[in-house]
């Protein structure tokens, strides 16, 4: 990964300071605690932490959540686990998509029983 110039410890006041340069559709602060781990803003106001990586050569971005939702202390603790599952081998996008699997095909199993059991 390329080392960001925009780069500094999140704190409360520089997240809450930080805005979308005018003429641009997003900017990053990145922060130096956790280096995978930036802030998102774009122009109509919102920011968001995002995960960045690199896994197999390609770049992986994950929106953590938005900054209304996450306090920086958790969201660092997310993007460290986003980063071990990276370190591992792992793509945390698709541990996301099995775990979204299962779930509704639990639900379908769940649904289908009381129908089983509504009927017989």
């Amino acid at each position: 990964m390329k080392q960001q110039a925009n780069r500094v410890c999140l704190t409360a006041g520089r997240v809450d300071a930080f805005t979308c340069p005018t003429g641009k559709p997003q900017a990053f602060l990145w922060d130096t605690d956790t280096p995978t781990l930036a802030l998102q803003p774009t122009p109509t106001s919102r920011k968001t932490y995002i995960f960045e990586s690199r896994l197999n050569g390609a770049t992986i971005r994950i929106n953590i959540g938005t900054l209304a939702d996450w306090p920086i202390e958790k969201a660092r603790t997310k993007a460290q686990g986003l980063k071990m599952l990276v370190d591992g081998g792992t793509d945390p996008r698709e541990v996301e998509r099995d775990q979204q699997t299962a779930a509704v095909e639990k639900k379908a199993a769940a649904t289908g029983r009381t129908a089983a059991a509504a009927l017989g």
